[in-house]
């Protein structure tokens, strides 16, 4: 954690694994405010990622657990968008399953921001505009799949 010139705490630390810049994200948005309460009041992610055995999977499954879903899900609308997402990438290596690819595409064409991005730089930052009402749906800015 480090604090800038204005006092403000913001999290930064490098990350190896997309779990551990997924938390820092967590992290990083608790220390976030919006309407009172901590912006990761209103950030989520759902349990669709790792390995689970037969059974619960299955289970998750039968729930409603669907593959490609992005990892994290900001349910604040904003710009003319319904809400945010974003599948969660490692700065290196990591790379986009063709369902994740479609689940993007039709989320973007229900309403909602949804993207790719790469590392806590850029997740934080996608966030940042998103909630500034940066990214309008008249001047949607497109980032590589």
């Amino acid at each position: 954690m480090v604090t800038d010139k204005d006092g403000k705490k913001s999290i930064v630390m490098p990350a190896k694994s997309e779990d551990d810049i997924q938390i820092s994200i967590i992290n990083w948005a608790k220390l976030q405010k919006y309407k009172g309460r901590p912006l990761a009041y209103y950030l989520s992610h759902p349990a669709n990622g790792g390995y689970r055995k037969d059974k619960e999977a299955a289970k998750l499954k039968r729930m409603g657990v669907q593959a490609g879903y992005p990892d994290l899900m900001l349910d604040i609308p904003k710009g003319g968008y319904h809400g945010l997402r974003i599948e969660l990438k490692k700065l290196k290596g990591g790379r986009t399953q063709d369902n994740q690819k479609e689940r993007i595409a039709v989320l973007n064409e229900e309403g909602y921001y949804a993207v790719v991005c790469k590392g806590f730089q850029d997740a934080t930052g996608t966030i940042k505009k998103y909630m500034a009402g940066e990214l309008l749906i008249t001047d949607k800015k497109e980032k590589a799949l």
